[in-house]
């Protein structure tokens, strides 16, 4: 009876401490550990969008760049090729110019009105040559600009008059005289309708307006250009220009 007993004391006392150890806090850290990988994944996608986000803003921003750069390369390209073809123009300006005093000219004897006409002539290319030569060979602009003021006054109706004053308009421009250098371009757009210059005074025109801000204008001059002289390099640049207006 003694040892039933105390089989039956030791029985009641390993009670509570099966009872103790019955909980299962493994079932509630692994419900734990379940949220927090949840949460670390949730992250993770967050990322991998912010990553995918950032990737697509820099491919945008790279296209924008090229987009410019071949803007700037093709602007750049055709200002060239504009200032090859007033090379060109100057230069068989000049070759016409050097070669007029060898140009025989008829001679009246009756009258002597031949040899009257041949020293006008010779005269009035002189000028116009001496203003040119100060640019193009002596580099002398400020001395240009009188003297093609000079050659405008004296021969006022002369063939070479348009171009003494797109020379004198661009000397004038290239000083930062706007104002003067616009009333020569003006001229040339308003009083020779067939001179070859006129396009390019035209746009000088609308350039000269942009630069004092004057954005409406310079869309007008800029449309103008480019519907009287839609094939011309003074229309490509008028239509790079007009771009950046927009």
């Amino acid at each position: 009876m003694k040892y039933a007993s105390i089989g039956v004391l030791l029985s009641v006392a390993l009670l509570p401490a099966q009872s103790l150890a019955e909980p299962a806090p493994v079932t509630d850290l692994g419900a734990a550990s379940g949220q927090d990988i949840a949460v670390l994944k949730q992250q993770l996608e967050q990322a991998s969008r912010l990553q995918v986000q950032t990737q697509q803003s820099l491919q945008s921003l790279q296209s924008e760049v090229d987009e410019l750069r071949g803007m700037l390369e093709t602007q750049n390209h055709q200002m060239q090729q504009m200032l090859q073809r007033q090379r060109e123009l100057y230069q068989e300006l000049d070759r016409r110019l050097a070669s007029a005093p060898a140009t025989p000219v008829p001679s009246v004897p009756t009258t002597g009105e031949g040899e009257g006409d041949k020293t006008a002539e010779l005269s009035e290319s002189a000028v116009y040559q001496n203003a040119v030569n100060l640019v193009l060979k002596e580099k002398q602009y400020d001395q240009a600009i009188p003297a093609f003021y000079d050659f405008i006054n004296q021969y006022p109706s002369s063939e070479l008059t348009p171009n003494a004053r797109y020379w004198l308009g661009q000397l004038l421009f290239n000083k930062g005289e706007r104002k003067d250098a616009n009333a020569q371009f003006e001229a040339v757009v308003n009083q020779y309708p067939n001179s070859p210059k006129r396009s390019d005074a035209m746009l000088k025109m609308a350039m000269i307006a942009q630069l004092n801000s004057d954005s409406a204008n310079a869309k007008t001059l800029y449309n103008r250009v480019i519907k009287e002289y839609p094939g011309s390099p003074s229309a490509q640049i008028a239509r790079t220009k007009l771009s950046s207006l927009k």
